[in-house]
């Protein structure tokens, strides 16, 4: 008969220590998860104003989204700026 008495205490233990996993496991999850459009401030940005028959480009930032529904990237931006210059037009980084 001590043997059952003796497993009690061991289960409601490995019943604790399963819990706090789970628990902690948890609690980490939900303190690693970070949006990332908390913070755009790092993001890459140019003003693009046009001349002549040229028309202004406003603003444009990495991460945003262009007509057709691409997102932009810093690679695209560069293209962007470079063919937009190219035209006559202006951009200073923001």
């Amino acid at each position: 008969m001590k043997p059952s008495i003796m497993k009690q205490p061991v289960l409601k233990t490995n019943l604790f220590y399963k819990t706090f996993v789970v628990l902690f496991s948890f609690s980490l999850l939900l303190t690693s998860c970070k949006s990332d459009d908390d913070n755009n401030d790092d993001r890459a940005c140019f003003e693009c104003l046009g001349s002549g028959s040229l028309e202004d480009l406003g603003v444009i930032c990495v991460g945003d989204i262009d007509d057709e529904g691409e997102t932009i990237t810093e690679e695209s931006l560069a293209v962007a700026v470079s063919v937009f210059t190219l035209f006559g037009g202006t951009c200073t980084e923001q």
